[in-house]
């Protein structure tokens, strides 16, 4: 395997994830709201809608390939708040 085939893999596995996240918050949405609003995240709908604008919009957008560059650094923006903010105080696996 050459690295632009290695490349495009790893980054349908990486858009694999965050799509699959995404559409499960987008199943269910009241519940993933709860659990925001449990963390003590003011806004629980906003943070709700971003994630979901976050995880389809850019899963879709890695999937495709357009701008893998951008958007790889704004889900790891994206992902890096998520972990400090609702992750903050709960036992997680890094």
């Amino acid at each position: 395997m050459t690295n632009d085939y290695v490349a495009t893999f790893g980054r349908l596995l990486i858009a694999g994830l965050f799509l699959l996240s995404g559409l499960g918050k987008l199943a269910a949405p009241a519940m993933t709201q709860a659990y925001i609003a449990s963390t003590g995240l003011p806004l629980p709908i906003a943070g709700y809608l971003v994630a979901i604008v976050m995880e389809i919009g850019g899963g879709l957008l890695l999937l495709v390939g357009y701008r893998t560059t951008f958007v790889a650094i704004g889900m790891a923006v994206f992902t890096n708040e998520a972990i400090w903010n609702i992750g903050a105080g709960q036992s997680i696996i890094l």
